[in-house]
């Protein structure tokens, strides 16, 4: 089995860089394509394109700038440095370009007008301007190189550091937390293998079975890895966390079979085939009851978190077994015995029923107490989950100190909002209509989507036309024939405003778009926010005297709220499913649906506690917050088997209930705690990533370890202490009646 394993190696290790090597996070693939949010974007990008845009901005950049023009140039090229023939930007805007193509021919707009067309989106206070950039097919292919030929050329034309040059917009966010993720998270890696050997050898206090342990773990957590590479699925930087899941459960399992290892005494029967076979049991019911946990995270719509699930729970529970299959290889080996002088295994003798009354601990004397307290906080928690809100904009993925905010912020305070949102304005050709009506329709809407306080600037095909006359000053024959020449003109500019992306003609209808500008730079509700463009966009249709027309309203802003509306709805159902199965599983090994709720509730406290607490004070969910409750509770189920599962041995021992409760806290009370601080050591490490979902799922995972590990130590042992644990004895007693 060590051989096979061995020989898998070199392919487990190629398959996890590979892996590694191909992850990127990118928040727009998040949702599947089957919801109205999902497919009104793909309708968008095929009748305009992606559309994804870069601004780039300087302090120095102006109308009067030469930088500014030079920029757009360089960035309408070809990379240098790069042997393509194509370029990485399709359509490049400058506040100079914009400036002259309103003012000249055959537009000629007076200053005054042409400013106040690009105010807020190109052009700020003092003439401050920005070079936009709009991403080729061929630039979407890898945004990371056409990102990094943006900021090099940036940088050589303004001749300043990469901190004084502001990028932002949609193309960069996701390569912005790709870089982020890539220069902490492997570091972050290291610091948590060495914060779990440490931790393991403090537990374990032998260098070789901790060094063992500690490999074991490494090939489970590469193995992950490994099994995403080559099932064809993509790593981001919250599947990620799987692989580190998975490495922490390794631990757990084999400090659990080590600390069953130092409780044999006999000497006639291999130590290491009796502590596999003592182990084996609560380890599998474990493993099942994890992979449960994970498992229902595939109720999740959401991708990272659907994938978090699926290869969790298709390779941790396997990783969880095969640990102690190595384990005890290693400790039947003659390898087991070297170790230093004097570094023998710590023993621990079996409680008796004569020295049950010196190991009572003094805190299960008060059971009582502890279990009406967990209730009361049980209460609590649950009052405050119903006020639980979630949040998935850009705010809540990356701190506030990051780069990318700082950009979005000063991009925002010197020219104005940078996030956009697209609505659409359909209108059939089949109803005799002129283009100045459809205009009038689209300037109706641009209106109400201006009023909204959220939004900062508009921009559709009205910003590059010329001035539209009143409906009502189109009566006399002099308006008619201006009219006349007036929709001529903008006949012969429906090619331009196509190639520029403002109208799309696809067979009878014609697709006028209108550009949403809202903030980045700060945290506000985005799902109010849509809907009150949904609901200001609805307003327009019905003041439009034009029959058939249709407004939809698209982009990744509505995509992105409907990722943070079934974040609640996945984390309650993932939650529930993992509880529900886990009751399932606990009452066909208990044999008693009510003995199996009592053993759940311990487990269910934590999350209830922690979450029901966010809601109260107002703390929102995300994404990573989103996945914990239901891979903790798989998790500290784990050491409540081993508790249920020493008191089920004790009692079939003859142990009376006091006794039997006493032995299994007694005996299983150092492993649990050793798990618990190798899980949450590992993982603490993690609060130092700078995109928020990791640091917050490390944080969450610490805090409902730490309550679990109370919950496993204190409340479950006082539940069987007390007169309740007879419910876990009644089919012992029957068995042996």
């Amino acid at each position: 089995m060590l051989l096979f394993a061995a020989l898998l190696y070199p392919l487990v290790l190629h398959g996890a860089w590979k892996a590694w090597d191909n992850s990127h996070t990118r928040v727009l693939d998040w949702l599947p394509g089957k919801y109205e949010e999902t497919q009104e974007l793909f309708e968008f990008v095929r009748r305009f394109g992606a559309d994804e845009m870069l601004v780039i901005g300087w302090e120095a950049a102006s109308l009067d700038n030469d930088a500014v023009e030079q920029l757009a140039d360089r960035l309408r090229g070809l990379d240098p440095q790069g042997d393509s023939t194509e370029a990485y930007f399709d359509q490049v805007w400058s506040g100079p370009d914009i400036y002259a193509a309103l003012t000249e021919p055959p537009l000629n707009l007076t200053d005054r007008q042409a400013r106040s067309r690009m105010l807020g989106w190109i052009l700020g206070g003092q003439d401050r301007t920005v070079v936009i950039a709009r991403a080729s097919s061929f630039g979407l292919a890898d945004r990371h190189r056409s990102v990094r030929f943006a900021r090099q050329a940036a940088s050589d034309v303004t001749g300043l550091p990469a901190s004084q040059v502001h990028v932002a917009g949609p193309t960069v966010d996701s390569v912005y937390i790709d870089e982020l993720n890539k220069q902490s998270l492997l570091q972050l890696n290291g610091l948590s293998l060495f914060a779990c050997l440490l931790i393991l050898l403090a537990c374990v206090r032998r260098l070789f079975p901790a060094i063992v342990i500690f490999a074991i773990a490494i090939y489970s957590q590469q193995l992950v890895m490994a099994v995403i590479h080559f099932t064809g699925g993509h790593m981001d930087s919250v599947v990620m966390m799987t692989a580190n899941l998975t490495m922490v459960l390794s631990v757990s399992a084999s400090v659990h079979m080590y600390g069953y290892y130092g409780g044999v005494t006999t000497t006639t029967e291999n130590r290491a085939v009796i502590a596999f076979r003592e182990a084996f049991t609560p380890t599998a019911l474990a493993a099942i009851t994890t992979g449960v946990g994970l498992l229902s995270l595939l109720v999740s719509e959401i991708t990272p978190i659907f994938s978090f699930g699926l290869y969790g729970a298709l390779v941790a529970p396997i990783a969880t077994l095969l640990s102690l299959c190595y384990l005890a290889l290693f400790l039947s080996s003659p390898l087991e015995s070297l170790r230093p002088r004097g570094a023998e295994v710590r023993e621990e003798a079996h409680p008796t029923l004569n020295d049950a009354s010196s190991l009572r601990p003094f805190a299960l004397r008060f059971w009582p107490a502890i279990i009406l307290f967990s209730s009361v906080m049980m209460f609590v928690g649950s009052y405050g989950l119903k006020d639980l809100q979630a949040n998935v904009g850009l705010h809540n993925l990356l701190n506030s100190e990051s780069k990318l905010l700082e950009d979005y912020g000063w991009l925002e305070r010197h020219i104005g909002p940078i996030v956009p949102i697209e609505i659409v304005l359909e209108v059939p050709q089949d109803r005799g209509q002129t283009l100045l009506q459809e205009l009038d329709a689209v300037a109706t809407l641009q209106r109400r989507l201006a009023s909204a306080d959220v939004v900062g600037q508009t921009i559709s095909a009205l910003n590059f036309l010329p001035p539209l006359p009143s409906p009502e000053g189109r009566r006399s024959v002099g308006d008619i024939a201006r009219q006349r020449v007036l929709e001529r003109r903008i006949g012969d500019s429906l090619g331009d405003l196509e190639a520029w992306r403002l109208i799309c003609r696809e067979g009878a209808r014609n697709y006028w778009r209108i550009t949403a500008k809202v903030s980045g730079s700060v945290d506000q509700d985005y799902e109010r926010l849509v809907d009150d463009l949904i609901r200001l966009s609805n307003q327009a249709k019905d003041e439009i005297t034009l029959q058939g027309v249709d407004v939809s309203v698209s982009g990744g802003v509505p995509v992105a709220t409907r990722t943070q509306r079934r974040l609640l709805v996945d984390l309650g159902y993932s939650f529930l499913l993992a509880a529900g199965l886990i009751f399932v599983s606990l009452t066909i090994m208990l044999k008693s649906p009510l003995a199996g709720a009592l053993a759940l509730a311990p487990n269910l406290l934590p999350a209830v506690i922690v979450f029901g607490t966010m809601g109260m004070y107002g703390f929102k969910v995300e994404i990573g917050a989103a996945m914990t409750a239901s891979v903790v509770l798989g998790i500290a189920i784990d050491d409540a088997l081993h508790l249920l599962h020493q008191f089920r041995v004790y009692s079939s021992a003859g142990l009376d209930r006091v006794t039997a409760a006493v032995a299994a806290h007694q005996r299983c009370r150092r492993a649990i705690l050793q798990t618990s601080l190798i899980i949450g050591g590992g993982m603490s490490v993690f609060v130092f990533s700078d995109f928020v979902p990791i640091s917050r799922f490390a944080w969450l995972t610490m805090l409902l370890l730490a309550i679990a590990l109370l919950a496993n130590l204190y409340l479950l042992p006082s539940i069987l202490y007390s007169p309740l644990g007879e419910l876990f004895r009644r089919r012992l007693r029957s068995e042996r009646g």
